[in-house]
């Protein structure tokens, strides 16, 4: 197959480098490198090692990416795709010092807010980063970037791929897009600006826009978020579903329940996804069986003790669910196939 050329993938959340609250976007820039290396394209994927986030003082940055260059310059010269995971500062600059400060780590590697007065701290923190610098993902933008410089002083770099939520992704492509004149594409995997609310929303539009200013295209997972994305960025946006490893999905063995079984799997929010009307029908069919313990709502993931609460609150017996945490992918894949019914909560334009 003709060598198409070279795209180098910017992705912060990269399987299997990912923390456990991303193992579905982080199956995204995964997915692409096989795929884009299948159709001819070489591609280098640069994304952060979650175990070693935070982990490097700033004087340390060149050796440790001279240590990281040589353990990878052999993959990078001879292999179709390469994934390449990076460490991250233990902060870079004082206001992202200062919000790691007023966070701890939740469930799935999630940020949650300290209390008072480190509340206050981790709002004018965010505010600041969030519209000047970056959000938690800033301090791996120095790392990333410095690897960039030394891989494109070997490697012809075609197009650059943005991996968007956190920020850095998009901000190392616009600012090496910019750098070198190599054209960059915007992949979101969410809406942009969903996560913000009121003037914070109005303000973080102008920077987000900005930033995408100087790509090509964007990218998105339905037609839905594409549609608002080129009203938002005023160019050309494109969809690219969500897919699967059919290669590895086909080597797991469903697992075998032994009674029918309704699942869900993986978190959700209730600002735009409503579990109730499901959990409602569910307690409904439960009532209306002469044995209702032939039948189980099953649950796996991060969301697992709101998922119970919910499911209680409408009625439906403790002895017919089954519902629990986190599992790894290859268990959740097996009960995935081995259950009768399969729960999808997609998000309504309203």
């Amino acid at each position: 197959m003709k060598d198409k050329g070279t795209v180098l993938i910017f992705a912060y959340e990269c399987y299997p480098y990912h923390r456990k609250g991303s193992s579905i976007g982080a199956q995204r820039p995964y997915q692409f490198a096989e795929k884009l290396s299948a159709l001819g394209w070489k591609v280098i994927v640069l994304c952060s090692d979650y175990k070693k986030r935070n982990t490097i003082d700033k004087k340390d940055l060149n050796a440790v990416v001279a240590n990281a260059y040589g353990t990878y310059q052999e993959a990078m010269n001879s292999q179709r795709h390469t994934i390449i995971p990076l460490p991250s500062l233990r902060y870079h600059g004082l206001t992202d010092r200062l919000w790691h400060m007023s966070v701890t780590l939740g469930p799935g590697g999630t940020y949650i807010g300290k209390g008072f007065p480190y509340s206050l701290l981790r709002k004018i923190t965010t505010f600041y980063n969030q519209l000047f610098c970056g959000d938690y993902s800033w301090s791996w933008v120095p790392i990333a970037e410095s690897f960039f410089i030394e891989l494109i002083k070997e490697h012809k770099v075609d197009i650059i791929i943005g991996e968007h939520s956190p920020d850095a992704g998009i901000i190392l492509a616009d600012k090496c897009s910019r750098k070198y004149s190599i054209p960059w594409i915007a992949d979101f995997r969410d809406p942009v600006l969903w996560p913000f609310k009121g003037f914070f929303k109005c303000l973080y539009s102008l920077v987000v826009r900005k930033i995408v200013a100087s790509s090509s295209a964007t990218i998105n997972v339905n037609s839905y978020w594409s549609t608002l994305d080129s009203v938002l960025f005023k160019k050309k946006s494109h969809v690219i579903m969500n897919g699967y490893d059919k290669a590895f999905f086909e080597t797991v063995q469903p697992f075998k329940f032994n009674c029918f079984t309704v699942s869900y799997f993986g978190s959700f929010d209730h600002h735009f996804q409503d579990i109730i009307p499901s959990l409602q029908a569910f307690a409904t069919f439960v009532k209306q069986l002469k044995n209702p313990l032939q039948t189980k709502l099953f649950y796996r993931g991060l969301s697992h003790e709101l998922f119970l609460k919910h499911a209680l609150a409408i009625g439906i017996p403790f002895e017919c669910t089954d519902i629990s945490g986190f599992c790894e992918r290859e268990e959740t894949i097996a009960y995935m196939k081995g259950s009768h019914v399969l729960l999808i909560y997609s998000i309504p334009p309203y």
